[in-house]
């Protein structure tokens, strides 16, 4: 029964179904981040004259924190494709 291909891939959709199923209960959660960005600014388009405190290697670093109370995506059913025989 296991070298059927048919019963193969009926047992790989309801795999991937369950895994599917299982990430979007996660999404039910808040989810942290951690966020930075580097970047070295020209000198020749007048930033340091901009700037009164300009810095040409400039980083910024920060934590993103979302909470799922009213996210559309969460509160929808999901419609799987129908598999093609």
């Amino acid at each position: 029964m296991k070298s059927n291909p048919t019963v193969k891939m009926a047992d790989e959709a309801a795999q991937a179904k369950e895994f599917r199923a299982s990430a979007e209960r996660k999404q039910l959660y808040p989810s942290v981040d951690f966020v930075g960005q580097y970047a070295v600014l020209a000198r020749f388009n007048n930033y340091d004259q901009f700037f009164q405190k300009f810095q040409r290697n400039n980083i910024t670093a920060g934590v993103a924190i979302r909470f799922p109370f009213f996210s559309p995506s969460s509160t929808q059913p999901l419609t799987l494709p129908r598999p093609t025989q």
